[in-house]
């Protein structure tokens, strides 16, 4: 496991890695409703993990292995997709419009999915729906949509 310099919440983080799933298995993805408490775990540990990699405490890959040791996602399309929210929520987010965040963001999500810890159907899911709400998003942060593509630039990247 990564460091964890600011002694943030792990969720599980004793659990053992689980086999890598390929992303043309979408049969073994289950589309069915996270507890709250596992939409907690998710959110809390992908910002925990952007936190870390942008201070610097952890590298990149450090950073895709923390996210892939939650213990309820490789089979989860709902907890996939909500990672990817979460980031690109974290983009949209007032505190994160530079572009170099954008940018670590995308390459966050790049390798989340070369690596098939998100499948690219509940990534295209998460990107759908952020997608939709984007003129309300507008409302708030004006340039969100801008922000939105530099982050998913950066995401198909080396998709």
């Amino acid at each position: 496991h990564a460091k964890n310099p600011q002694n943030t919440p792990r969720s599980d983080a004793s659990t053992t890695p689980s086999s890598a799933k390929t992303t043309s298995d979408v049969r073994s993805v289950r589309f069915e409703g996270l507890t709250n408490d596992q939409k907690r775990k998710v959110k809390l540990r992908v910002e925990n993990t952007m936190r870390e990699i942008e201070s610097n405490a952890i590298n990149m890959k450090e950073g895709w292995e923390d996210i892939k040791d939650l213990p309820f996602l490789e089979k989860s399309a709902e907890a996939q997709s909500l990672v990817i929210s979460t980031l690109a929520n974290l983009v949209l987010d007032s505190r994160h419009r530079d572009s170099k965040k954008r940018a670590t963001a995308g390459e966050l999500t790049s390798l989340l999915l070369r690596n098939n810890v998100v499948a690219k159907q509940a990534f295209d899911a998460a990107i759908d729906e952020i997608r939709s709400t984007l003129d309300d998003i507008k409302i708030d942060v004006p340039k969100a949509p801008g922000y939105f593509a530099e982050f998913n630039k950066a995401a198909a990247a080396n998709e």
